[in-house]
């Protein structure tokens, strides 16, 4: 079979192409593609219709997509600036920020964190870190004020010891009596706490006290031998012997009659006790006569 197109190219190039064609045409791979866009035909015709379409109104298309990105980016808020200076300070503080991650990741894993946050936990903890940070400016004052004060101790201690030596040079012995005191100080400064304690109730009794310690009474009681060594030694024995006496009686639940009492008047001791009280009796005799004047250790004595 002949063909027009056979006829015109017979000796030419094109009639090598033509061969080729047909020799791809028999191919079966060929065939079987062609038998598949053949079944697909009517889907192949619907895809270039709307292609066609779709490239015919691409301008159109192309201005709506426009103008609805353009209300998309109105509708949404204003993207932050980028603010590249503090992006690249973070890029270069990046390894430190990881290392103290790092670090505080071991931290945390410490039993001694643990226990911190439980301290923290509590109520009372918290509380108390409040009224520290209310006086966070006073705390700082303190601590400043003790660094100064620990920087020149050597300056201070100089100056304490010329002031010593100066005290010392115009008043003999007023060294000895201030190292005296210090050392009493700090023998005994476990009590200086429970001293403080007792400060306010020391000093209401000084306050109730002192219009009588300022009284004339008060004067006339201490120039009347009732603080005499003597007579204050004296009171105390007689105290003693009749605390012993009282508690001896208590339990032993004693009596004494009229005979026993006249018994008793036989007993050394009792009649040295009876000899007193009848010599006490004569002499508080006389001073009443005097006028109330007498002398406690010795005689009474009248103007």
């Amino acid at each position: 079979m002949t063909s027009t197109l056979d006829g015109h190219h017979r000796n030419g190039a094109p009639r090598a192409g033509v061969e080729q064609l047909l020799d791809r045409l028999n191919e079966p791979r060929t065939l079987e593609a062609l038998n598949r866009l053949l079944d697909h035909a009517e889907l192949l015709a619907f895809s270039a219709a709307s292609l066609d379409g779709l490239v015919r109104r691409s301008e159109v298309i192309v201005e709506n997509v426009t103008s609805t990105v353009a209300e998309v980016r109105e509708a949404l808020p204003a993207a932050p600036e980028i603010d590249t200076a503090a992006l690249t300070r973070l890029l270069r503080d990046l390894p430190r920020l990881l290392e103290l991650t790092s670090r505080l990741t071991a931290l945390t894993a410490t039993p001694e964190f643990e226990a911190l946050l439980n301290l923290l936990s509590n109520p009372s903890t918290m509380i108390s870190l409040r009224r520290l940070l209310q006086h966070a400016e006073l705390l700082a004052y303190l601590v400043e004020a003790i660094d100064a004060l620990i920087r020149r101790s050597d300056t201070i201690v100089e100056n304490v010891n010329v002031l010593l030596r100066d005290v010392a040079a115009g008043t003999p012995g007023a060294s000895e009596s201030l190292l005296t005191l210090i050392e009493m100080l700090h023998r005994h400064r476990d009590y200086v706490p429970r001293l403080i304690a007792v400060v306010p109730q020391f000093t209401e009794l000084v306050e109730q006290i002192g219009p009588f310690v300022a009284s004339e009474e008060f004067r006339t009681l201490l120039t009347s031998g009732v603080f005499d060594p003597d007579t204050v030694t004296l009171v105390g024995r007689a105290g003693d012997a009749f605390v012993a006496a009282y508690n001896e009686d208590r339990q032993a639940q004693r009596r004494l009659g009229p005979i026993g009492l006249v018994r008793a008047l036989y007993d050394p001791d009792v009649q040295r006790i009876a000899a007193l009280v009848v010599d006490f009796a004569r002499r508080f005799g006389k001073s009443l006569n005097g006028n109330g004047k007498g002398s406690v250790n010795g005689n009474a004595t009248t103007p």
